[in-house]
């Protein structure tokens, strides 16, 4: 009879864990402990390998020592020019300022009184109602007045200069400040570093170092990998490059599970086609949430496709094997 079955085509590949990871230092140092072995279940953020961490420790020591000189730098600069620290800073409102502003004002003032006196007696001198000497005393004290405003300029301005010199002071032991906060924040980044933590939940497969043993930045710690989902790389021929499509159900057998189908989708398709090989690869995922599946096995897998073909059956009493030729 004939049936409509399942169109598929079937191809090998390779299991591959859905994340693998080779867990490198990030500071050169000794190993003190490994917590974990090959086979070991880990979560995220579990400890995978620990270094020797008192180096790193004393420079951490250090950079926060030199926070707290460079702190205690920057209150001591603006205590000096009275500058509590909240707010914008003005140097015209500083103590010392303000004084020699008032001082400038007063004489200023004094300075236009006499100016103002000396005109009157000008003005007397001319009707011959004052003597010429009172005047020459009126100008003079005029003079004497203008000096004094001109002097009280000159200080007020530089009080004002010494003020602004001083809130440079002060910016620059914010910007020291700053530094060591950078200095401290890279010192507890060293400190970290050595110890070393799972990126992400897996199994460890691989743990090449052991305690005492010195590794730098290139060595691998230890290999894990996420097999909550696995996939499938199938070598494809080019021939079928037009048929296996995104979403298309596949179906595995590994030798570890003969009579199982495990079913998964295709997620990905590789564009390239290997020029030597002539074949590209169709990724597929399946889910493993138990772990049947592991990285490396073999498998053998077939594509269905959309629709059906018709084929033939036949009776199994209808079928004779021959011994002699296997067939």
């Amino acid at each position: 009879v004939t049936r409509t079955v399942p169109a598929a085509f079937q191809e090998t590949g390779t299991f591959v864990a859905d994340e693998t990871s080779d867990i490198a230092p990030m500071v050169p140092g000794r190993v003190i402990a490994t917590p974990v072995n090959v086979g070991d279940f880990v979560k995220h953020g579990q400890i995978v390998c620990e270094l020797d961490h008192r180096d790193a420790q004393l420079r951490l020591d250090q950079a926060r020592a030199a926070l707290d000189q460079a702190t205690a730098g920057v209150r001591q600069s603006q205590s000096r020019i009275g500058f509590s620290g909240q707010g914008t800073f003005d140097p015209a409102l500083m103590p010392e300022t303000v004084a020699a502003r008032a001082s400038l004002e007063s004489a200023q003032a004094l300075a236009r009184q006499a100016a103002a006196d000396a005109k009157r007696y000008e003005n007397l001198v001319a009707s011959g109602d004052v003597s010429r000497s009172a005047f020459e005393r009126a100008r003079t004290q005029q003079e004497t007045a203008e000096a004094q405003a001109n002097a009280a300029r000159q200080q007020y301005e530089a009080t004002l200069n010494a003020a602004r010199q001083s809130w440079g002071a002060v910016e620059n032991s914010q910007a020291s400040l700053e530094g060591m906060r950078a200095q401290l924040a890279q010192a507890e980044k060293g400190l970290a570093d050595t110890t070393i933590h799972a990126p992400f939940d897996g199994f460890i497969t691989a743990r090449p170092v052991a305690d005492g043993e010195f590794v730098a930045f290139a060595n691998k710690i230890a290999t894990i990998v996420r097999m909550g989902t696995m996939k499938l790389q199938l070598q494809t021929p080019e021939q079928l490059a037009a048929r296996g499509k995104l979403g298309m159900t596949v179906l595995a057998r590994v030798a570890a599970y003969p009579d199982r189908d495990f079913t998964g989708k295709i997620t990905a398709v590789n564009p390239s086609v290997d020029p030597n090989s002539r074949v590209f690869i169709l990724e597929a995922q399946f889910p493993n949430p138990t772990g049947e599946l592991r990285p490396g096995m073999f498998a053998t897998a077939r594509v269905l496709l959309p629709g059906g073909e018709t084929a033939v059956f036949v009776p199994r009493n209808a079928v004779v094997r021959d011994k002699t030729t296997d067939s």
